[in-house]
């Protein structure tokens, strides 16, 4: 995939992901999923997403943004030339397209269990669901980032995954200490 049909698909890539990553609950206004009752009143999915991950999830479509519309400027993320390949960029989009499909799987997976959640509040298991599932879509999310550092290779998504990936895993070891 040469640099000119990135700079098309890529911008387009950004928008659904984010609606679907994080405005996922207005697709619900729309039908296009079912409304849960009261879900307001329990549950809130950005406040549930670190900060760290929403740091780097608007770093990353700034980059996208300016890859795409002001290559001049794309410079400043220290772009690593000899990754630019087009079977490279070929492989970092399909894994784009996997975390696309996999955090839609996983809202979908996530409404589910707040639905279940929502009619025994008491249930701890059903609780300790939940927070797998909003696990898949960090996840997810975490592909993604794998994905755009793989398509368009520079030094600062390098630095950024690596923080964010290396976040998550230090946030599981410390809660599998605490259990």
């Amino acid at each position: 995939m040469t640099g000119i049909t990135l700079r098309i698909y890529l911008p387009g890539f950004a928008i659904i992901f984010l609606a679907v990553a994080l405005f996922w609950n207005s697709f619900k206004k729309f039908g296009i999923v079912d409304k849960l009752p009261n879900e307001k009143d329990y549950y809130n999915r950005l406040n549930r997403l670190h900060y760290i991950y929403m740091v780097a999830l608007l770093i990353f479509f700034i980059m996208i943004f300016l890859y795409s519309f002001f290559p001049k400027l794309y410079t400043l993320f220290l772009p690593i030339a000899i990754l630019d390949h087009p079977v490279i960029n070929i492989i970092g989009f399909y894994i784009l397209k996997i975390a696309l499909i996999w955090t839609i799987i996983s809202q979908i997976k996530l409404d589910s269990r707040i639905y279940k959640y929502s009619l025994d509040r008491s249930n701890l298991t059903l609780m300790e669901m939940v927070f797998r599932s909003e696990k898949n879509v960090t996840r997810g999310l975490l592909t993604m980032f794998v994905g755009i550092v793989i398509t368009i290779s520079n030094v600062i998504g390098i630095l950024i995954c690596v923080t964010a990936l290396s976040y998550y895993g230090f946030s599981n070891r410390k809660r599998k200490r605490l259990i």
